[in-house]
C-alpha cells in the first residue's frame, strides 16, 4: 500500500472511531438521565412518606435544629427536655454526628447548622428523630397509630448511602455550585448519575482539606478510627441528589446532570419553579422535581 492509501485508511478508521464514541456517549447519557430520573422518584417517594407521617417536609418548622444557645438536658435515653422549648427547631443538635472542621474554625454551630440543612444531606430520612420531649410536639419522634402521625422509618436505608463531603455554599435559594467554598465533611446521601473525578481544577487529586472540589466519597466516615484520607476517599464517586425544602420557596429535589454541575432554581413563583434553570451554562443538564 502506498503512503497516501495508509493515510485515507487511517482517517477512515478515526472518522468510525469518532463515530461509535459519540454514538457510545449519546446512550451512556441517556442511560444516566434515565437513571438519575429512577433516583429521584426513589428519594421522592421517601420524603413524601416522611412527610405524610410526620406533617412536615425535613427541616420544616419544629423539624429544624434546636436554637444553637438551647439546653438538652437528658432524663431518659429516650427522653430529653430543652430550655427552650418553644422554639421553632425540635431536633436535637446533640443527636448529630461530629462535623470536622478546618483548623482555626471557631463557630462550630454554624458548620453544625450548615451540615444538618445542607441540600446533599438526606439524613432526616434515615435517624429516628430525637427531639425535644417537652416540646408539644416532641411525639413526633415516635409512631402515634391514634394520631397516625410520627417517625415510621427510617424511609431511607442507610446501607445505600456513602459518606460525602460538599461545597457549603448550595443554598436553600438556589444560590452558589459548590465549589471554591470550605467543604461540609461526611454528609450521607444518595448517589446519582455518573462517576466524576475527584479532583482539583489542574486535574491532581483533592487533598483532605482543599476547598476547591465540588464532591468527594468516602467509605468511612473521617471522624471514625482509623480513617486514612489515602485509602478511604475515592477517586472517583457518583454526585448526589440535591434536596431543597420549603426554605426555597417550593419543595424539590434536583440531579446535576452529565456535567455534575449545579444551574440553581427557579423562583418559587415562576411558571417554570419546576424545570432546570438554563439561563446558567451549568443548569442546561439538571433535572429538577417538584413535590409540593
Amino acid at each position: 500500500m502506498t503512503l497516501m492509501e495508509l493515510l485515507l485508511v487511517v482517517s477512515i478508521l478515526a472518522a468510525l472511531s469518532g463515530l461509535g464514541w459519540t454514538f457510545y456517549s449519546g446512550v451512556r447519557d441517556a442511560e444516566l438521565t434515565r437513571l438519575g430520573q429512577a433516583q429521584m422518584r426513589y428519594v421522592a417517594q421517601a420524603l413524601r412518606r416522611f412527610h405524610t407521617d410526620m406533617g412536615y417536609w425535613p427541616g420544616q418548622g419544629p423539624l429544624a435544629l434546636t436554637a444553637a444557645h438551647n439546653i438538652e438536658t437528658v432524663v431518659t435515653d429516650h427522653e430529653i427536655t430543652c430550655s427552650d422549648p418553644t422554639g421553632a427547631g425540635l431536633w436535637l443538635r446533640s443527636t448529630l454526628p461530629s462535623i470536622v472542621v478546618p483548623a482555626g474554625v471557631s463557630d462550630i454551630e454554624t458548620w453544625r447548622a450548615d451540615w444538618a440543612r445542607h441540600p446533599a444531606n438526606l439524613w432526616m430520612l434515615m435517624a429516628r428523630p430525637l427531639l425535644c420531649a417537652n416540646h408539644p410536639l416532641g411525639r413526633l419522634q415516635d409512631w402515634d397509630a391514634t394520631t397516625a402521625r410520627g417517625w415510621r422509618g427510617p424511609y431511607l436505608r442507610a446501607d445505600q448511602l456513602g459518606w460525602l463531603q460538599a461545597g457549603n455554599d448550595l443554598q436553600p435559594d438556589g444560590g452558589g455550585t459548590g465549589r471554591n467554598a470550605p467543604l461540609q465533611r461526611d454528609l450521607q446521601a444518595l448517589g446519582v448519575g455518573r462517576w466524576l473525578p475527584a479532583v482539583q481544577a489542574d486535574g491532581s487529586r483533592c487533598p483532605e482539606a482543599s476547598d476547591d472540589c465540588a464532591w468527594q466519597w468516602r467509605v468511612h466516615a473521617s471522624t471514625a478510627p482509623g480513617f486514612d484520607p489515602s485509602r478511604h476517599t475515592f477517586e472517583a464517586s457518583p454526585r448526589p441528589l440535591l434536596y431543597f425544602g420549603v426554605a426555597s420557596g417550593r419543595v424539590r429535589l434536583v440531579s446535576m446532570g452529565p456535567d455534575g454541575a449545579f444551574g440553581g432554581l427557579h423562583d418559587a413563583d415562576s411558571a417554570r419553579a419546576c424545570e432546570p434553570y438554563t439561563a446558567d451554562p451549568a443548569g442546561l443538564d439538571d433535572q429538577v422535581m417538584c413535590l409540593d
